[in-house]
């Protein structure tokens, strides 16, 4: 009789690591042919900055000039998250086929000044798309060498990535985002 359950057993857990193995990880999954860019950046590229930059911030002397001493493990293990979520953000904007823009949001009920319409966004997107795919492949460049800084253990190289880091958000932004009215 034990021997019955051990073979229905092992057969069932054969079938189980065969259908497993058969499902793709969900980082396989297909993106969709369109992506949205607003949600794209709340969901992953706004959590991954502010994550690399309050790392950066913590990490300044009373100066505001880097102090790599205090790239502590708790500090890097932070920054190591917020880099690999930057970069597979960044590289979902980079390898979009369709971007959509969404309005910014609203505040009593107009855009805030200074910030660009969705229909100025998705203008300037589709007037330059690869421009905007070159922005979002330069931002995973920037989250890729901040991870190589800290797989280095170098922490003078992941204090310059985080003083350099901004640049990639910025210029995108003033391309894109704040669009002449």
């Amino acid at each position: 009789m034990k021997i019955e359950q051990i073979a229905i057993a092992g057969g069932l857990l054969v079938t189980v690591l065969a259908a497993c193995q058969t499902v793709p990880p969900s980082s396989a999954a297909p993106e969709p042919a369109t992506l949205g860019v607003r949600k794209a950046m709340i969901d992953s590229v706004n959590p991954a900055a502010l994550q690399i930059w309050a790392v950066g911030n913590d990490a300044l002397d009373d100066d505001g000039a880097p102090d790599p001493s205090k790239l502590d493990s708790a500090a890097l293990k932070d920054l190591k998250e917020g880099a690999t979520l930057l970069g597979e953000g960044a590289r979902r904007l980079a390898l979009a086929r369709d971007l959509r823009a969404s309005g910014p949001d609203l505040v009593g009920g107009k855009v805030p000044e200074g910030v660009a319409t969705r229909e100025q966004i998705q203008a300037a997107i589709d007037a330059n798309p690869a421009g905007f795919r070159a922005y979002a492949a330069v931002m995973g460049d920037q989250a890729d060498g901040i991870l190589k800084a800290i797989e280095s253990g170098d922490k003078a190289a992941i204090s310059d990535r985080l003083m350099s880091f901004d640049g990639a958000c910025q210029s995108c932004h003033e391309k894109y985002w704040y669009v002449a009215q």
